[in-house]
């Protein structure tokens, strides 16, 4: 380049930061050759320390807005909101786009004075919120929780804040701070709780309810053998309903599905079977009683009614109808050919099919039941409303009631 434009003589200088890096070049060129004068050097010099401070200035400003890009990147891409503040006014500096999702505000409007970001917590986390500020204002980091009531929707959300100073040669002229909104962890943790409570409140329930079966079955039977074959049944109708029940949360069961689990393992045929009924899906609570009180209808039709002998037909229906404006159930259990009976002593046991058809269902279920022994089998007729009710497992329903369970006695 110096020959095409008629240069012969030059002198290069290097041009250096102040931490001795090379940055680039000054060079002087003249027409012919020649060495550099000592003016030449100082005035090289100069330029070349003044050339050092710009080109060190344009490389600062230049990875500061690269850091800037950078931040802002990352600012607008996380989901937990960032802010700074000025440590001596507190008043907001920065805030990136999540603190308007968080609570609920448009971009910008904590922007300035902090008196709006106030303004958002609960009164009973205000203080606690805002001397948490003061710690970093101190030169602590701290974490803190708190509840805001965003002004968009009037929706309360728990929001867990990180404060800590912004320090520039040991002075913190700014805080800088992380908000998060952790509402949805505090619901887990508190449902976790609560589904720990009522597992707890299951187990204590379910053991009462099988000492209260246990102890009822002893005193309806003549023989260990008896015993263990009347309590592993009534055991396991409550397993088969709690089985149902616990294929989905609060669905309840159906009506078809209880009675034919009931039926389908004591009938000696199919054809002894004969049920028929709209779909009806009944609450957790007449899904237990109904599937108790059932069992119970079908073990003594199996060792003294219509499924005691080949002949024998157990016939069920059940349709939904108006009453009292509502929809209730009925439901009939008509048993035919079973066997001629003794004759019932003077004194009559109430058992436990007879307790929960005459007792039970009224109570438990706010409907009315009735059953009466006729020489073709046990005759059962059952009224209550289709209503939403929790398990007993999650109420104190059969809290102090006794179980009778007594087949010979229904």
């Amino acid at each position: 380049m110096a020959m095409r434009h008629g240069y012969r003589g030059c002198w290069s200088f290097p041009i250096h930061s102040s931490t001795g890096a090379y940055v680039g070049t000054f060079a002087l060129y003249w027409p012919e050759p020649r060495a550099a004068t000592a003016d030449d050097v100082r005035l090289a010099d100069l330029i070349t320390q003044s050339a050092a401070i710009i080109i060190a200035r344009d490389i600062d400003a230049a990875r500061l807005r690269e850091s800037e890009e950078r931040f802002q990147q990352f600012a607008g891409a996380s989901s937990a909101g960032l802010w700074i503040r000025d440590a001596k006014s507190l008043e907001m500096e920065f805030v990136s786009p999540a603190i308007a999702k968080i609570y609920g505000v448009e971009p910008g409007t904590f922007l300035g004075d902090m008196k709006l970001w106030a303004s958002l917590i609960v009164p009973e986390d205000r203080e606690s919120a805002l001397r948490h500020m003061e710690a970093a204002r101190d030169g602590e980091s701290v974490v803190h929780e708190f509840r805001i009531q965003r002004s968009a929707d009037d929706v309360f959300r728990w929001i867990r804040n990180t404060d800590f100073p912004l320090r520039d040669d040991g002075n913190i002229p700014r805080i800088g701070g992380i908000a998060e909104d952790i509402t949805e962890s505090k619901l887990a943790i508190e449902h976790q709780g609560v589904l720990l409570a009522e597992l707890q409140h299951r187990v204590r329930n379910i053991m009462a309810i099988i000492r209260s079966i246990a102890a009822r079955t002893a005193e309806g039977v003549a023989s260990v053998e008896e015993y263990k074959e009347v309590l592993a049944g009534r055991l396991s109708a409550f397993a088969r309903v709690q089985a149902l029940l616990t294929r989905g949360p609060n669905t309840g069961a159906g009506i078809a599905s209880v009675v034919q689990d009931e039926l389908a393992a004591l009938a000696q045929n199919k054809d002894q079977i004969d049920v028929n009924g709209p779909d009806v899906t009944l609450s957790p609570k007449a899904a237990e009683t109904m599937t108790l009180a059932i069992h119970e209808l079908a073990t003594n039709a199996r060792k003294y009614g219509a499924l005691s002998t080949s002949e024998g037909v157990v016939r069920v229906r059940w349709k939904i109808i108006d009453k009292q404006g509502a929809r209730w159930l009925s439901f009939d259990w008509n048993e035919s050919g079973a066997p001629a009976r003794t004759a019932p002593s003077s004194i009559k046991r109430v058992g436990f099919g007879s307790e929960l058809i005459e007792g039970r269902i009224p109570y438990e279920l706010k409907g009315h039941g009735k059953i009466v022994i006729e020489d073709g089998g046990a005759q059962c007729h059952l009224e209550f409303p289709l209503q939403d009710g929790g398990s007993v497992l999650e109420t104190s329903a059969l809290r102090g009631v006794r179980l009778c369970l007594g087949e010979r006695s229904i």
